[in-house]
């Protein structure tokens, strides 16, 4: 049971780094991969266009050398899932921060803040609210 508890508190973790990171992408660039860690070769694929995001899940083969986050395009992505769902940058950058700061709060009250992934992702949150 623990470990499964703890395979599940790693898995949400990552979900929430990996969109924090994406949104600090997107800041600057149009287009970012979210690697779907429960999934095989499958992402969310976010292209900016303004304040406009288009959302998708795709499925494709990985590209370069890996990672949950990559800037790079799927050379042949399979939209199998869903495309195209819009959403503004905004709203998205405001759900992403309120839900992380939320998990944030409630992981620090389970440990402590001397936990170095703790505080980097509130370090990560922080730099994204400015």
């Amino acid at each position: 049971m623990e470990e499964e508890l703890e395979d599940f508190t790693v898995s949400l973790y990552d979900w929430f780094i990996s969109f924090l990171r994406a949104l600090e992408i997107l800041k600057t660039e149009n287009y970012v991969l979210i690697n779907d860690i429960e999934s095989f070769n499958t992402w969310i694929e976010i292209y900016r266009d303004k304040e406009i995001l288009s959302i998708s899940k795709v499925l494709g083969t990985k590209v370069g050398q890996g990672g949950w986050i990559r800037t790079e395009k799927l050379s042949n992505p399979d939209y199998q899932f869903w495309k195209d769902k819009k959403m503004l940058f905004s709203d998205f950058r405001t759900e992403v921060l309120e839900k992380s700061e939320y998990y944030l709060s409630e992981i620090i009250k389970l440990n402590s803040l001397q936990n170095k992934n703790i505080r980097n992702f509130k370090k990560l949150v922080e730099k994204l609210k400015l």
